[in-house]
């Protein structure tokens, strides 16, 4: 996995000066932005007008007018409560330390109902953010999507190009969905939890200069630590 070096750490080809400078334009930036919040019906929104738009009218969508980009002008689209992949969903899973379960729940039930998954990297976040809200079924359902988006042709395009991304979200949707792996500035946690239906499931990744080995069955789970590369 690779990582921002911290401020003042020396890359090749650039100056310290430059490093701890952009450091902190990034903080900055950082603190400036966020996510708007409807207090209303307590869900956090896409952007400032997303929630006051009309919500696309996915009941009387023909199934062959997928991807909508394709049939429909994009300034129809933008008009529309509709997203291609859920922002929202993706910012819970990599910076929902601070957010509630709760929070997480509704935002999720509420995006779902919007998101088209036009992009083959829709589904292995929503996975993620599904097993986390304990919907397994979801879970596994768009775990599913995102590991067979080559293997069956789900999105019709397999002959221009294996989707390489996609295979990554199979990835993530297991150690990220199932394993809870969730990395932070003081260290990462899991939280393993193998489906009743599967017979179990195992993987093992490098952190920092360890090498973490996860192992769950549908009735224990276990880690183990052990030296990995420096």
């Amino acid at each position: 996995m690779g990582a921002n070096p911290p401020a003042g750490v020396r890359v090749p080809g650039i100056p310290d000066r430059s490093v701890t400078r952009r450091g902190r334009d990034l903080a900055s930036c950082r603190r400036r932005h966020g996510h708007p919040y409807e207090t209303a019906r307590r869900l956090t929104a896409q952007d400032d007008e997303f929630l006051d738009k009309p919500v696309w009218d996915f009941a009387n969508t023909p199934a062959s007018h997928y991807p909508l980009l394709l049939h429909y002008h994009p300034l129809t689209l933008f008009r529309h409560q509709l997203c291609k992949q859920g922002d929202v969903v993706l910012a819970h899973v990599l910076c929902g330390e601070d957010v509630s379960l709760a929070q997480k729940t509704r935002d999720l039930t509420y995006y779902s109902a919007v998101t088209a998954h036009d992009s083959t990297l829709s589904s292995s976040t929503f996975a993620i953010l599904s097993m986390e809200a304990g919907a397994e079924d979801a879970a596994l359902s768009y775990l599913r999507q995102t590991a067979f988006v080559d293997l069956n042709d789900l999105h019709g395009n397999a002959s221009h190009g294996a989707h390489m991304a996609a295979m990554a979200g199979s990835w993530l949707a297991l150690v990220w969905g199932l394993g809870g792996f969730r990395p932070s500035g003081a260290g990462l946690s899991l939280a393993p939890r193998c489906p009743a239906a599967w017979s179990g499931f195992r993987f093992r990744l490098q952190w920092r200069a360890s090498l973490i080995e996860v192992e769950a069955t549908p009735q224990r789970a276990a880690t183990a630590s052990s030296p990995g590369l420096p």
